[in-house]
């Protein structure tokens, strides 16, 4: 009886102490983000569709038009009309719009290359923003956040460029993430 309760023990210890977090484990909200949020609705003109990617606490719909048409996507129902995905599982919604939207979302992505291609395949306009290795260098800080890549301003550039969309704007927020706004080119 005794080898059993060490071996469950063991078990237990391996499945529940040593579980590497995920952003699902420690997710939260800031209410500072929303400035970010607002900052780049600015970038979405009154009419165009909007797939919010992570949408999280859906704050992005209070930044638009009532003529926008929006559809939340999270890992999560967060509304009667949130289309349940994972991206961290290759799903993503298939639908197509005029603009993606993903504030904060990349870094937690475990494969940006597939990401940002579904993201080209799915819209003619990408407002994304980012927190680059140039303003936050600190590669055991990303990952205590449980970001799983990083990219430089460069290499954001690239991994858009080969998927045929291209950088048309670029801000930096007041918590140093850049903004990036991405068009699709004509091939």
């Amino acid at each position: 009886m005794r080898k059993i309760n060490k071996y469950v023990q063991k078990i237990k210890h391996h499945f529940f102490c040593n579980k590497k977090e995920t952003w699902k484990d420690i997710e939260y909200f800031n209410e500072s983000w929303k400035e970010r949020i607002k900052k780049m609705s600015d970038f979405i003109n009154p009419s165009e569709t909007v797939m919010d990617l992570g949408c999280g606490k859906l704050w992005l719909r209070d930044f638009l038009s009532a003529s926008n048409k929006y559809y939340p996507v999270d890992y999560i129902s967060r509304s009667s009309d949130t289309i349940v995905v994972d991206f961290n599982k290759n799903q993503f919604p298939d639908l197509k719009v005029d603009v993606v939207f993903a504030s904060g979302v990349l870094e937690y992505i475990n494969n940006p290359e597939w990401f940002v291609k579904k993201i080209s395949d799915s819209c003619n306009k990408c407002i994304l923003s980012y927190c680059t290795i140039e303003y936050f260098p600190d590669i055991q800080g990303r990952r205590n956040l449980t970001w799983v890549n990083d990219f430089s301003f460069n290499e954001m550039l690239d991994l858009f460029n080969k998927n045929n969309m291209v950088l048309v704007n670029s801000i930096l927020s007041d918590a140093n993430n850049t903004i990036f706004v991405f068009k699709k080119t004509n091939l």
